[in-house]
C-alpha cells in the first residue's frame, strides 16, 4: 500500500519522454544496446510458437494496469494507457523451464552491468504473454513504481517483424538516451524494471 505523497513522489520524478516521441515519428530508431542488455534471436521460431500456443491454449484476458494512486492498490482497465490481450504462465514450469535457463546469463550479465548482486537474483512473478492487435499500444510506463521489488525487466519477441507494423518497444535510458528494442523474433531485451518504456500503437 501507499501513501497519496508516496505516490505523488513517484509521479514527480517520471522523466520527459516526449522528445524520444517526437524523435520516433521523425524516423529514428537507434538501439537501446548501450544503455540495456539486448540480445540476437536466442529462442528460434518453432520455440516461439510452442510458447504462443501453450499460454494462451486457455484464452487471453483484457489488459489491466496498477494504480498506484489509490490507498488500495488494484488492477483496471484503461485504454488511454494500456491496449492488449494477455495471459501469464509460470516460466519454471516444466514446459517452460528451457526459455528461463536461456535467457538466465542474459539476465546475469544484465545484472552485473547495473551493479546488482547475482546471488540475490530471484524470480519474484510470473511470466505474462501479451498479445497487441491494430490499436493496442503501452503508454510510458516503469514496471517499477518505486513500492514493489523489481529489478529487471526482460522481455522476449516472439512474433516475426514482418507479420505486423508499429508495435516498437521503445526504452528510456540516462541522461536522454532512448531506444528501440531490436524487434528479430527470439531476440532478448533486459532493462531496469525502474526505466520509463513503451510499445508504440500497432497499425497493421
Amino acid at each position: 500500500m501507499t501513501s497519496p505523497s508516496r505516490a505523488l513522489e513517484v509521479h514527480m520524478t517520471k522523466p520527459d519522454t516526449s522528445y524520444a516521441d517526437a524523435n520516433y515519428a521523425t524516423g529514428q530508431r537507434p538501439s537501446v544496446s548501450g544503455f540495456c542488455i539486448q540480445t540476437k534471436p536466442i529462442v528460434r521460431p518453432k520455440e516461439c510458437k510452442f510458447v504462443v500456443d501453450k499460454v494462451t491454449q486457455s484464452g487471453l484476458i483484457a489488459g489491466t494496469v496498477l494504480d498506484v494512486s489509490q490507498v488500495a492498490r488494484g488492477e483496471h482497465a484503461d485504454p488511454t494507457q494500456y491496449v492488449a490481450q494477455q495471459a501469464y504462465f509460470d516460466p519454471t514450469a516444466p514446459e517452460f523451464r528451457w526459455l528461463f535457463a536461456r535467457a538466465w546469463p542474459h539476465i546475469q550479465a544484465a545484472a552485473q552491468r547495473l551493479g546488482l548482486e547475482e546471488n540475490k537474483l530471484t524470480l519474484r512473478e510470473c511470466g505474462r504473454l501479451v498479445r497487441y492487435d491494430v490499436g493496442g499500444h503501452f503508454n510510458w510506463h516503469p514496471d517499477c513504481d518505486g513500492l514493489v521489488g523489481r529489478q529487471l525487466s526482460v522481455v522476449v519477441q516472439l512474433s516475426q517483424p514482418a507479420d505486423y507494423a508499429g508495435g516498437d518497444l521503445l526504452i528510456m535510458g540516462k541522461e536522454g538516451k532512448w531506444g528501440c528494442a531490436d524487434r528479430a523474433q527470439g531476440a532478448v531485451c533486459i532493462f531496469p524494471a525502474r526505466a520509463q518504456h513503451r510499445v508504440m500503437p500497432i497499425t497493421k
